[in-house]
């Protein structure tokens, strides 16, 4: 046979793993453990890499290849290099909910849940395996949870929640240097300009980069898991008080020297320091946890029998092998015949694979360059179908970094109900944008939201749906937002609902055999200030419009779409 086919590569693979001394002490079914083990994780590598490549596109979570490189070195040095099968319950329930999770992610398109089966396989792997000093390898598993992004968008809202508490903490650090300052939302009003707190600056990237350092540094000193909770609450800690020095620097620099280091190399190398700072003081901590929890000494204590000294020295007693742990019998035990494994993961391999290529090209774009343009509207188009609605002039821009207005918007002004408003069509999005979240980062408090039905006689399997909330500013006056959204494809999106819980359950209804991804979005907003709470006749009325101008924009895409299907 060539020296280059499958079986030599399987059989060098094998031989790198511990053998026993002699030839036939191990059972001949103990070469099957590392081909089960890498047909478990190569039937979710398709979707799974799909989930890697747009993760890396979110800013505050491109530090997950150094979870990968730093859980690589460990292995390396600890694995003891026994290939172990699947052990007890647990591991098997952990490879049960992975199964389940990737068949309701290749029917709903979704590789969050792919991703979720991934870490539940890797924690029932580590549970199976040991280092060399017979401890399971399960310590390293909080680790995995970190490249699981936060479920349905939850970082967008612990971004804003960040924003505004940062700005309301750097404006205490400003208050005590008597500099004077006003406090909107994320907003700080100096003297001599404006400070937005931008996503970036929230301190979100702090955040996770500080738990990861956290969870390596545990890992790598060996400290007992039940101090995680103390060394994650730390983290958190730390982290905000990097980012608040941070702001409060940039604040100061602008107010006495005229300095900007809101921007460019300045502001890169100001994060760093104040990164590595809170690196510094977490290793601190470290060192604070590690006195905390060391054991009580025999000459501490009058008593040598107390109980309360022998639970807390059990607890905070250094790491040891279970005592029915025999590495000699896990080495040498027959594994039952893997063929049901190999056909189960060669199904999902399979489904995983086609539903990967039947994404569409939209979902595979660089965001990382400039998006495209889904759509250059047909202005006359467009404010027909406001009418009979007063629009004033529209204004065109593209490639900003308004996050309410999206990369790229087109803007009306216009009288709804006798209140001045404003009609956007902003794009592009990939899948729904929860825009409440970007007004909520500029000051305004959500007080409804709520997803209504247009128009109501359609069909009900057909009734688009558009989203409504409406937002309050601290000087009382009030925000009416309308907005709806429509894919590249001409098909109108479907809002989650309010809540978390209605949002989770609407997802779970959309799961079909055959769902496709939403993919890339055109949003349709309105927005209208007024002095007092909006009435029914005004929301409304905006309803009305946010739909016909919706229908619009949904026409003029499922025209382009049919032209581009022509050529």
């Amino acid at each position: 046979m060539a020296p280059w086919s499958v079986p030599c590569y399987l059989q060098r693979f094998m031989s790198t793993v511990e053998q026993p001394a002699s030839a036939t002490a191990a059972p001949t079914s103990t070469r099957w453990r590392p081909l089960t083990w890498i047909a478990i994780f190569l039937a979710l590598a398709p979707m799974f890499v799909w989930y890697l490549c747009r993760l890396w596109h979110i800013e505050h979570y491109q530090f997950y290849p150094f979870v990968g490189l730093f859980v690589a070195v460990i292995l390396y040095q600890r694995w003891d290099r026994i290939v172990a099968r699947p052990d007890g319950w647990f591991a098997y329930s952990l490879l049960g909910v992975a199964l389940l999770a990737s068949l309701v992610g290749i029917k709903a398109a979704s590789p969050w849940l792919v991703a979720l089966a991934v870490v539940m396989a890797a924690g029932a792997f580590l549970f199976s395996h040991r280092d060399h000093e017979g401890i399971r390898l399960l310590y390293l598993w909080p680790l995995f949870w970190l490249v699981l992004r936060l479920p349905m968008n939850r970082d967008e809202r612990l971004i804003n929640w960040l924003q505004r508490n940062t700005t309301e903490l750097s404006s205490v650090v400003l208050s005590l240097l008597n500099i004077p300052h006003i406090v909107r939302g994320a907003i700080l009003d100096l003297p001599t300009r404006e400070l937005f707190v931008a996503e970036a600056c929230s301190g979100i990237k702090s955040l996770f980069t500080m738990l990861f350092v956290a969870m390596a540094l545990m890992v790598w000193k060996q400290r007992r898991m039940w101090l995680l909770p103390l060394y994650l609450v730390a983290a958190g800690v730390l982290a905000v008080l990097a980012n608040l020095l941070r702001i409060s620097a940039i604040a100061i620099a602008e107010y006495y020297w005229q300095w900007d280091v809101s921007t460019g190399w300045q502001h890169e190398v100001l994060g760093y320091v104040a990164l590595v700072l809170g690196i510094g003081l977490l290793l601190s901590a470290d060192r604070l946890f590690c006195e905390l929890g060391a054991p009580i000494a025999a000459d501490l204590v009058d008593d040598e029998e107390s109980p309360i000294t022998s639970i807390w020295n059990r607890i905070v007693s250094s790491r040891a092998a279970e005592p029915s742990y025999d590495r000699e019998r896990d080495r040498t035990a027959a594994t039952s015949c893997p063929v049901s494994c190999l056909v189960v993961c060669s199904l999902l391999l399979i489904l995983t694979s086609w539903r990967t290529i039947d994404t569409p090209d939209d979902f595979h774009t660089n965001p990382r360059g400039t998006p495209p343009v889904l759509l250059e509207p047909d202005v006359a188009e467009v404010e027909a179908a406001m009418a009979p609605i007063i629009c004033g002039n529209h204004t065109a821009a593209r490639d900003r970094e308004d996050p309410r207005l999206g990369v790229h918007s087109d803007l009306w002004e216009v009288e709804v109900g006798g209140q001045s408003g404003q009609i956007v069509i902003s794009q592009p999005y990939n899948g729904w944008k929860e825009l409440t979240h970007c007004y909520e980062s500029v000051g305004c408090q959500l007080v409804a939201h709520k997803v209504t039905k247009r128009p109501t006689e359609a069909p009900m399997g057909d009734r688009p749906w558009i989203s409504q909330a409406s937002l309050q500013f601290d000087d009382g006056s009030w925000g009416l937002l309308t907005y709806a959204a429509v894919n590249a494809r001409g098909e109108l999106v479907r809002p989650p609902h309010a809540g978390l819980l209605s949002e989770a359950f609407a997802r779970l209804r959309k799961i079909t055999l055959f769902a496709r991804p939403v993919g890339q979005t055109v949003a349709v907003q309105c927005w209208v200030v007024t002095a007092d709470p909006p009435s029914e006749t005004l929301k409304a009325e905006t309803l009305t419009l946010v739909d016909n101008v919706r229908h619009s924009v949904q026409s003029q895409l499922s025209s382009e779409k049919r032209m581009a299907s022509d050529e």
